[in-house]
């Protein structure tokens, strides 16, 4: 609803089931497993005050995007925007973003009434550290050198048999 109870006129015209009416968190996890089972396909929600939120998984990176849009800025050909509504837009953003689990996805496009974010790409899984006397893996440490279990409980067993004079 938007103010003194009437809906906005795009959340209006949505079909029933493109009218998302429950929480953001909400539609968090609906966008998610939508997005998923879509295969690369948008999905997509009008809220009551008439942001349109749309999700994708991109079948090239496996990355979420999420679009976030509203048309009632300026009409083509209309004055440009003013600080005042890119204020009013930038709280909007940051707080879909919030609301949505965005918060450190790449911002790839914002024109005022539409933003495209694309999810941060993961750290690529580091390799566990390979042992400096034999090459099986390591537990990583503050060592000097890395070790496997094997080696250290040689090279322990040796300095203790060193110390003791064996």
């Amino acid at each position: 609803m938007t103010e003194r109870g009437a809906t906005h006129p795009h959340f209006a015209a949505a079909a029933p089931e493109r009218r998302w009416t429950k929480s953001l968190g909400e539609l968090k996890s609906t966008l998610r497993q939508e997005a998923f089972a879509a295969r690369g396909r948008w999905v997509w929600y009008v809220l009551p005050h008439g942001a349109f939120v749309a999700m994708r998984v991109n079948p090239e990176t496996m990355r979420k995007e999420l679009r976030i849009g509203r048309r009632t800025h300026p009409p083509l050909g209309a004055p440009p925007v003013d600080e005042q509504a890119r204020a009013k837009w930038a709280l909007e953003l940051k707080t879909f973003r919030s609301y949505l689990g965005a918060e450190s996805w790449r911002l790839v496009e914002d024109n005022y009434q539409s933003a495209v974010l694309v999810e941060a790409a993961r750290p690529e899984p580091q390799a566990p550290p390979s042992c400096a006397r034999c090459g099986r893996p390591a537990e990583a440490g503050p060592y000097k050198e890395q070790l496997c279990n094997a080696c250290a409980l040689e090279l322990g067993r040796a300095e203790s048999s060193a110390r003791s004079g064996t």
